[in-house]
């Protein structure tokens, strides 16, 4: 999708898209840094848009590993369709229904571009209470926001939380590394 064709697109449904542009490399780069995608086997990917990070994860994964996509707009899951692959699934269903699709304590690292600062906080409840099932006991959980009105939310979902900042991205972003 051109820049401009994804920005008039994510006018109309900001909601759920949460930005006007897509995540910037700096921004993937930051997401998708950690080991544990190396040696990851489940892989699960919240909000991937029109799969920048994707992409990068698919390339960086290993060979034995899959990647299941959750994104609720029809158009961007058509736009995954260009990663067709027996690695990877795009299920176009909300993030509060993973464990329909993916079995507890299965996943290893679960990568969310959601703008939850956009959801009612019973959504982010139910999003954070699938994630945390889905989860392995030492898995990771990275999500990136805009703002720090969420980092509560975070910080008492998980035991460990580290923070980091995206600067090159448009706009700054705040990147979260958790553990539960």
């Amino acid at each position: 999708m051109s820049g401009i064709k994804f920005f008039t697109h994510a006018l109309r449904t900001f909601r759920t898209t949460g930005s006007l542009v897509p995540s910037s490399p700096a921004l993937v780069a930051r997401m998708t840094k950690p080991e544990d995608f190396r040696k990851a086997r489940v892989i699960v990917e919240l909000g991937p848009g029109e799969g920048c990070m994707t992409e990068e994860i698919l390339h960086i994964m290993p060979e034995q590993a899959r990647l299941t996509a959750f994104e609720v707009n029809p158009q961007f899951v058509k736009l995954l369709e260009k990663y067709r692959s027996p690695r990877f699934e795009a299920i176009q269903d909300g993030a509060q229904h993973l464990g329909k699709y993916i079995e507890d304590g299965s996943a290893d690292i679960v990568l969310s571009s959601l703008p939850l600062a956009n959801f009612s906080r019973e959504l982010k409840n139910e999003i954070m209470d699938a994630v945390l099932k889905a989860m392995k006991p030492d898995a990771l959980f990275i999500q990136y926001q805009y703002s720090l009105l969420d980092a509560r939310l975070i910080k008492n979902a998980f035991s460990g939380v580290k923070r980091g900042y995206v600067w090159r991205n448009v706009p700054p972003a705040v990147v979260y590394f958790c553990r539960k």
